[in-house]
């Protein structure tokens, strides 16, 4: 949720968007537009619109703009929906290679009335990192000071660990 104009990030709007792409994750983006029609021609507005749909285009999510406040109860009520009724498709590429270098995809269905098809345009193949070691490993990698007190505090918490606790 956003007024969509960027006044203090640390990292650019390109940084932002490279970043989305190597991610698993679709993005949903609410940007309030501004009231007055002056502010909606301003440059920062523009370049901010731009970044909100490309991030959102780029990860298969959707950008949602609204007028007013009034609005997000609506917009919040869309996402739920479209969340909770979400197909997610995979395949294996052919292609080994992980060199992290974006690949385009194309996904082509029958049209059918009724039905919207919004998809990732693409991915960036990565060496997985996540999981090469012990559970316990990887929770620490965001602290290394957590003891396994504290790992196991932390997977109670995600609701993870009568599942890690049978490994």
């Amino acid at each position: 949720l956003s007024d969509g104009e960027d006044t203090a990030s640390l990292v650019s709007g390109e940084q932002v968007l490279e970043l989305a792409k190597k991610s698993e994750i679709n993005i949903y983006a609410i940007s309030l537009r501004p009231n007055r029609a002056n502010d909606r021609q301003r440059q920062a507005f523009s370049q901010a619109e731009y970044l909100v749909n490309a991030l959102t285009r780029e990860t298969g999510g959707r950008a949602f703009f609204p007028s007013s406040i009034g609005e997000l109860d609506s917009v919040y009520e869309r996402i739920a929906e479209e969340l909770r009724t979400l197909y997610s498709l995979g395949y294996v590429s052919n292609n080994k290679r992980r060199d992290g270098k974006w690949r385009r995809i194309v996904v082509r269905v029958p049209s059918r009335e009724g039905l919207e098809v919004r998809h990732k345009i693409g991915y960036v193949p990565q060496e997985t990192f996540l999981l090469h070691e012990s559970v316990a490993v990887n929770v620490t990698l965001g602290d290394p000071t957590l003891t396994p007190v504290d790992v196991e505090r932390t997977l109670k918490d995600a609701d993870a660990w009568g599942f890690v606790s049978t490994m």
